[in-house]
């Protein structure tokens, strides 16, 4: 039981983050509500309009029989694929259209462009997957294959094809990516 309460957890950290986004981006002024019943609703919503891949987001943290339950009435999308060994809290989809995530771990924060793709490749019989950290901004039309480590904070620009790890706070971008300046970690 209690690793359905660790999993609606982390839904509910998800929904927070998402309205916490919006909030920023958007300028909008939503306010995280202290009642958990109210949180449920509120990621309900997200949940039924599958704002963003919220939904596939869900179903990826359920892994559970309620899968069935739920997609009687709201069925999983093919837009977003998730085959993640740890997801952190509070990541992000922005039009999830194309995206396949394929890595071994995701930090909390995490945000994706659309025609997004996460690779493992083979290596000596090893299968090598990506491991994003914290914070990582993903542009459309990404690749990043192989096992490979982005660093917290780092900004993949659209477009970029990456099969080297990439520093925290990087920007980088082409094909293949290369750095194209740091951030300020201060700003993070």
């Amino acid at each position: 039981m209690s690793s359905i309460k660790n999993r609606i957890g982390e839904i509910l950290q998800d929904a927070h983050d998402y309205m916490e986004y919006r909030n920023r981006v958007y300028s909008q002024s939503y306010v995280w509500p202290e009642s958990r019943a109210k949180q449920l609703r509120y990621a309900f919503a997200l949940f039924r309009r599958n704002l963003n891949g919220f939904r596939d987001l869900v179903y990826y943290r359920l892994k559970s029989r309620l899968n069935g339950f739920l997609q009687l009435g709201y069925k999983k999308t093919t837009n977003l694929i998730l085959d993640v060994g740890v997801i952190d809290g509070g990541i992000m989809f922005h039009h999830a259209f194309s995206t396949y995530l394929n890595a071994e771990y995701i930090g909390r924060g995490c945000s994706f462009r659309n025609n997004t793709t996460l690779g493992n490749k083979e290596v000596n019989g090893e299968i090598c997957r990506p491991f994003l950290e914290e914070n990582v901004f993903v542009g459309p039309n990404v690749v990043i294959i192989g096992k490979v480590r982005i660093g917290r904070g780092a900004v993949i620009g659209a477009g970029a094809v990456v099969t080297k790890d990439v520093p925290p706070y990087a920007v980088v971008g082409g094909n293949p990516a290369k750095i194209i300046k740091y951030l300020n970690p201060d700003k993070d």
